[in-house]
């Protein structure tokens, strides 16, 4: 589905009929002192503290997308995906797939499995 302009989280959660909860993304973090994306919902942040516990990790930093953007002109980065599993509590989920407003519509584990994420509780 293709929405006008930029549109909000509401929006794009209404244009669908879903939760906005339902409306994930990728969220950069370093990990450990690695790279890692978290594929979740984008209303609801997953606590720093809950990513330390599932991961067993020691340090997570969230990152902005300048430090991402300065990360990629500087090298590739590795790829390690992390998925919330809150989101298959949802049918379906929206994400963009063509800023700032293409969306596409799938099931959590389908969207899972083509990134290869990892599933986090």
């Amino acid at each position: 589905m293709r929405l006008p302009g930029n549109p909000s989280l509401p929006t794009v959660a209404q244009h669908h009929g879903c939760a906005e909860a339902a409306v994930v993304g990728l969220r950069p973090y370093v990990i450990d002192g690695e790279y890692a994306v978290l594929l979740g919902s984008l209303s609801e942040r997953t606590p720093a503290v809950h990513l330390l516990d599932s991961l067993s990790a020691r340090t997570i930093v969230g990152l902005r997308a300048d430090s991402v953007l300065l990360g990629l002109a500087l090298g590739s980065l590795p790829q390690r995906v992390l998925a919330d599993a809150r989101m298959l509590a949802f049918d379906e989920v929206v994400f963009c797939v063509e800023p700032p407003g293409g969306y596409a519509i799938a099931s959590p584990m389908r969207l899972i499995e083509a990134l290869g994420a990892v599933l986090i509780s």
